[in-house]
């Protein structure tokens, strides 16, 4: 792991507020500068700034992830990649934003003798709901998103000179409150990148199942195939005994910025359980502190032989 990835994690996993992110950018921009690449700030609202590296129109692919943060939820979460897993997901999210409201419930009706009007019930599901967007900032981010943001650093760092003209790096913003940066990208540049892969790269440093899931555009197409190539040639019988899937984005719900696009691939790194089978957890709150490095090496090594090939 190189340096600037570790004051990458050192320094700044804290990204969710204006005043955060500028001084993330402030970091960011010499140190793309020191690779040589093009950057340029595409500001897109008074709150929204996604980040540019290199040259959108001559690009043959763009790889991105988001840079923005989450608020700390306090209690551990969870999201499957199955119907069923992703199912029992999102059930699971809209429990604890009803939770606050159905403990304070219980509490004055069987403490106090006092049930509460239903219009303060909802009140308070409002605010917690409020709570998701714009709460206490998350410290501890290290897979969601630094690690995305690790793994296109270390691909810049390691990019062939020849080949940095094929890519297009883009640090998306405001993710976590709904794909807002991606969906402004889309809008703003889609006679640019129209026809053009889009690599999404989110929560890639806690798993040891790699996935690359793809939309039916990107899967009917040559790149797909040479990805494959790739994704064959760098994880089949790898040193850290990582497994690997590439399936179809209609079989595995990964909800983040490549949603936006059909040409799109998203990359993450799973665990495995009987019944919900690959899923995420550990993320927007304090165990968010699990980096293997070699997830990113492996991924690197897979996107660097790719962009090779195309």
């Amino acid at each position: 792991m190189s340096e600037k990835i570790k004051e990458l994690i050192d320094k700044y996993q804290v990204r969710k507020n204006y005043e955060d992110k500028t001084k993330f950018i402030n970091w960011l921009k010499p140190v793309i500068k020191e690779m040589n690449y093009d950057f340029k700030i595409d500001k897109y609202s008074s709150k929204g700034r996604n980040l540019i590296v290199g040259d959108i129109n001559n690009a043959e692919v763009f790889l991105t992830a988001h840079y923005d943060t989450q608020v700390n939820y306090f209690v551990p979460m969870f999201m499957g990649m199955n119907w069923l897993g992703f199912i029992i997901g999102q059930l699971y999210v809209l429990f604890i934003i009803l939770l606050p409201a159905i403990l304070i419930d219980l509490i004055f009706k069987n403490i106090f003798y006092y049930n509460i009007p239903n219009i303060f019930l909802v009140l308070i599901v409002l605010l917690t709901f409020l709570y998701t967007q714009i709460g206490v900032s998350n410290k501890n981010t290290v897979n969601d998103n630094t690690s995305g943001l690790a793994t296109l650093i270390n691909i810049m760092e390691n990019l062939e000179d020849t080949h940095k003209n094929k890519v297009c790096f883009v640090f998306f913003d405001q993710e976590e409150v709904g794909l807002i940066g991606s969906s402004k990208f889309q809008k703003k540049y889609r006679r640019n990148i129209r026809n053009k892969p889009l690599i999404n790269f989110d929560c890639v440093a806690n798993g040891n199942n790699i996935f690359f899931i793809g939309q039916k555009e990107f899967r009917n197409s040559i790149l797909n195939n040479v990805l494959t190539n790739s994704v064959e040639k760098i994880m089949k019988d790898n040193i850290y005994g990582k497994k690997y899937v590439i399936g179809p984005a209609y079989r595995y719900i990964y909800p983040s910025d490549q949603l936006i696009y059909d040409n799109s691939l998203a990359v993450a790194a799973l665990k495995k359980a009987p019944l919900i089978g690959y899923y995420l957890n550990g993320i927007h709150n304090s165990r968010d502190r699990v980096f293997m490095k070699e997830n990113i090496a492996l991924i690197t090594e897979v996107i660097l032989d790719f962009v090779k090939n195309i």
